[in-house]
């Protein structure tokens, strides 16, 4: 991608496009930060959580703020993306997903919960067809279940093991994702799936 020249207030700078996310917990944002590394995305930053972020509205909050913090500095980018990282649990996505359309911000949703996104660096979709109907209704018990089985290091709020930033095993768990993401694209997830990978998907892409 062609890097773009914006003007601060005080000077100029050249980027790339900006991405922003907001996550709903812990884990999301300690995954991200070690994806991106310190020099990997310079363009990708965080929102400001508000309050704890353990809810959808409070993380489209926080990228309100962040959006806004962002316009006092720079010229608008049509290219800046804004990203809300949250899980079904016991939310209403579609609600979610309709605030988050309207703000014309993207969506990483996951259904039953992010560590889905983990558990397919390590699974084929049809060897999970069985924690489908398991984690029905936003239980995410039954995948970290599984996945401390096969990363006996994961722990809640931490992603230590060098599997999830290897850059093949990336593009597999891409690949796994998009085969079980079954759901319109103009809607969000109904079921069993995850759409972090458009996130990681479009951070990679943001670096060409």
């Amino acid at each position: 991608m062609t890097r773009k020249q914006k003007k601060r207030r005080t000077g100029f700078r050249e980027v790339n496009k900006r991405i922003v996310v907001a996550t709903e917990g812990a884990t999301e944002r300690n995954y991200i930060k070690r994806f991106i590394g310190k020099d990997r995305f310079s363009n990708v930053s965080f929102a400001k959580q508000t309050g704890d972020n353990s809810d959808p509205d409070s993380v489209i909050n926080s990228l309100d703020k962040a959006k806004e913090r962002i316009a006092q500095k720079f010229d608008p980018n049509d290219d800046d993306e804004y990203w809300a990282v949250i899980d079904k649990d016991r939310w209403d996505l579609e609600r979610a997903a309709k605030r988050i359309r309207q703000n014309s911000y993207c969506l990483a949703e996951s259904y039953p919960c992010f560590e889905l996104w983990l558990l397919l660096h390590f699974k084929r979709p049809n060897e999970l067809r069985g924690l489908a109907g398991k984690a029905s209704g936003g239980s995410c018990k039954p995948v970290t279940d599984i996945l401390k089985i096969v990363d006996p290091s994961y722990q809640k709020g931490k992603v230590t093991s060098k599997r999830y930033f290897n850059t093949n095993q990336t593009t597999k768990a891409i690949t796994k994702a998009k085969d079980l993401d079954n759901t319109s694209a103009n809607r969000a997830l109904r079921g069993f799936g995850t759409r972090v990978y458009k996130l990681i998907e479009s951070i990679r892409d943001s670096a060409t």
